[in-house]
């Protein structure tokens, strides 16, 4: 009929976008919080651990020197690996133990490679 044409001329014009539905499993999420605080208080117990033996040594604890300037050689190869974690899928945890967080310096420059991989990937589109 006419009407069933007019219908099927509205719908031809209907845009319709598809998208991906996160959802965050609450098993996964107490899993990875468990583990976390147990590395956490694993980091603790060697704190704990070494300050107790500096002490009894008679030495104070001291920060760490500083480390020097990152190479050009070593950004890039930071890089990459922020770059292989950044497009991984969501739910790869593995994607992460390449990074190095072991030190507030180098936790600093996985975060600035980021903002850069980052921003490089939104300006390519």
């Amino acid at each position: 009929t006419l009407s069933t044409l007019r219908f099927g001329q509205r719908m031809r014009n209907v845009q319709t976008y598809a998208t991906v539905n996160v959802r965050h499993d609450p098993e996964i999420l107490l899993k990875r919080a468990e583990r976390e605080i147990a590395q956490l208080k694993q980091e603790l117990a060697q704190l704990a651990s070494a300050a107790a033996s500096a002490q009894r040594a008679g030495v104070g604890m001291r920060a760490a020197p500083p480390r020097e300037p990152y190479t050009a050689r070593e950004r890039l190869a930071m890089r990459k690996q922020v770059a292989a974690f950044l497009r991984s899928p969501i739910r790869d945890e593995s994607a992460a133990d390449g990074l190095d967080f072991a030190s507030a310096d180098s936790a600093r420059e996985t975060l600035l490679l980021c903002r850069e991989v980052y921003h490089m990937d939104m300006s390519r589109g």
